[in-house]
């Protein structure tokens, strides 16, 4: 699929598969039309990065249990074009952002333990589950 989310199986096949790594413009944006009118939570990640590399299984398991309340994506800085990194307002990794229909909701960005993270992102997806914009 070479970074292109095509409809939500592609996110995950199964549960111990991991999220698909977005890594063009192309799947970023195709990522938001998956999600619909849901909620969609992107991690902002490089390969160096060894906090997002230690956050991401941690992410997936997450989002293995909210399958059916929030998409995930993972999108690689280094690999999607500069603007679409900037137009995200993203400054440091990991950094967690929730959307719903194109507006950023809330943001976290991932410096405390990945317990801490994963209660953080689960209160952040709960707080606007129910919620329509």
């Amino acid at each position: 699929m070479s970074g292109v989310l095509a409809d939500r199986r592609s996110l995950k096949v199964k549960a111990s598969d991991s999220i698909e790594l977005v890594t063009s413009e192309e799947g970023y944006r195709e990522g938001f039309a998956t999600a619909g009118d849901g909620l969609l939570a992107i991690a902002w990640v490089a390969s160096w990065c060894r906090k997002c590399i230690y956050l991401k299984p941690k992410l997936n398991s997450l989002s293995n249990e909210m399958d059916n309340v929030c998409h995930f994506m993972f999108v690689d800085v280094n690999a999607v074009p500069g603007p679409v990194v900037r137009e995200a307002g993203v400054q440091k990794l990991p950094t967690i952002q929730l959307w719903r229909n194109g507006e950023k909701l809330e943001e976290l960005i991932c410096g405390e333990s990945s317990q801490l993270v994963l209660k953080q992102v689960r209160t952040m997806i709960e707080k606007y589950e129910n919620v329509t914009l």
